[in-house]
């Protein structure tokens, strides 16, 4: 599977008007933030054959791992998003590339 396959599967359906819906904002890291309920939305959306309880525990898992300050192999933080599909890891581990171009992350504030 390539990459921007993917980080296609992970990050859910592009979204060209994303800086205008209200459940996003950019972040300066390179990240599209998006509520948890947009996100896990989006997700199933772009994977019809997902469980919406299977995704909220995977992603619920992902953001206690992420408050906990749990750490990639390589030491970075964890990438929420990629991490409920993934298992740990940065973005960068994760999909390769070295910086996120407004992929989506859970605002955890």
């Amino acid at each position: 599977m390539s990459n921007l396959t993917r980080r296609s599967a992970i990050g859910g359906i592009p979204d060209q008007n994303a800086n205008r819906h209200s459940t996003m904002t950019q972040s300066k890291t390179g990240f599209t933030l998006i509520s948890k309920d947009a996100y896990i939305d989006r997700f199933l959306k772009a994977n019809p054959s997902e469980r919406r309880d299977n995704v909220v525990a995977r992603l619920d898992n992902a953001i206690a791992a992420h408050k906990e300050v749990t750490r990639c192999s390589c030491g970075e933080q964890i990438w929420i998003v990629g991490s409920a599909v993934a298992g740990y890891g940065c973005f960068t581990c994760i999909t390769g590339e070295a910086s996120p171009d407004s992929d989506y992350e859970i605002s955890t504030k």
